[in-house]
């Protein structure tokens, strides 16, 4: 939501602290409302051939807007690494802390620090982005919103039918 920022970078700034993410070829935040299936997100990953050490770079998913949507933020190590490292940086830029929402800020920090982006509209179903209810089990590697655990379980159920079907 708009007014989420700086909880959300409360959060992030405990990530950057605890330093776990220097280990690991992608960061990726994943809304507890979104159904992510990681076996689907794998080969999309392979078929970049990102030096994710070397190539500072995050995904934009979400077509309508042209931006990153917060319920999947996915950025290279070398991304990572330059966010983490000027994350209170971008905090001090007034634009960065307009009231658009986390993923506006990580986005525009993102832009800000010279990381570059890739459009992959192939990752996110999202309602918020397309207007209509996520389609589950649409190739996609997370859907959102689904705010009760039956309707999570339902989507993620469409999912698997369709990775055991697509065998």
């Amino acid at each position: 939501t708009a007014n989420n920022t700086r909880d959300f970078l409360r959060a992030w700034r405990k990530v950057r602290d605890i330093g776990a993410y220097k280990d690991h070829a992608w960061t990726l935040k994943i809304d507890p409302d979104a159904v992510f299936v990681a076996d689907l997100l794998r080969p999309k990953l392979v078929a970049h051939a990102i030096d994710t050490k070397a190539d500072a770079v995050y995904f934009k998913n979400c077509e309508t807007w042209e931006s990153l949507q917060g319920p999947l933020e996915l950025m290279s190590n070398a991304a990572a690494v330059s966010f983490f490292d000027s994350l209170d940086r971008c905090y001090l830029v007034p634009l960065m802390m307009k009231v658009l929402g986390e993923d506006w800020f990580i986005g525009h920090c993102l832009d800000h620090i010279g990381a570059r982006y890739i459009k992959d509209y192939d990752l996110l179903d999202d309602q918020w982005c397309t207007k209509r209810k996520a389609k589950c089990g649409s190739g996609m590697v997370a859907f959102h919103p689904f705010k009760t655990t039956e309707s999570y379980e339902e989507c993620l159920h469409l999912v698997q039918h369709e990775m055991a079907t697509a065998v």
